[in-house]
């Protein structure tokens, strides 16, 4: 499983980043989501990708580093791109994923911890409600819900 981070931002400066990138996005067959204008996601036979888009900072991931890459590549051609490599901050906070699953249920458990400075602020260890179909599936969930949270201790800070 990898997920990427990446900053991105274009000669102009980043208005109207999110209308190109989303164009770009949907010329290489990815759909935007209806329940988050902000995901995206792409799907076939033996690929799924997901990209969720917050200001100028875009997470990627999929269940093989040689399609991230691929993807990122073809971003890069248009929009001038900084890799950040696997996700360690987002929002400003360290994030920390631990996916680990059971055989007896099949049903995914995700923690993470959420630091302010060196003090721990959030953190969930819980199995999921449902049986995901993918790995990917997988951390999409765990991405959402950390970035929920990011978003609401944001919220708190201004």
């Amino acid at each position: 499983m990898s997920v990427g981070f990446i900053r991105s931002w274009t000669k102009t400066g980043t208005q109207g980043l999110y209308s190109r990138l989303s164009d770009k996005l949907l010329s290489l067959d990815f759909i935007n989501a209806k329940s988050n204008a902000s995901l995206f996601v792409y799907q076939n036979a033996q690929i799924m990708i997901y990209i969720l888009v917050y200001v100028d900072d875009i997470l990627i991931t999929d269940s093989s580093p040689l399609t991230v890459s691929s993807v990122i590549r073809s971003l890069g051609m248009e929009f001038a791109l900084k890799d950040l490599g696997n996700l360690h901050y987002f929002l400003s906070v360290k994030a920390h994923r631990v996916p680990e699953g059971s055989l007896e249920d099949r049903r995914s458990t995700n923690g993470y911890c959420i630091f302010f400075g060196h003090n721990i602020v959030i953190w969930s260890f819980k199995k999921q409600t449902t049986v995901a179909r993918s790995s990917t599936e997988v951390e999409y969930r765990a991405i959402t819900n950390t970035t929920a949270e990011l978003i609401w201790l944001q919220s708190l800070c201004h």
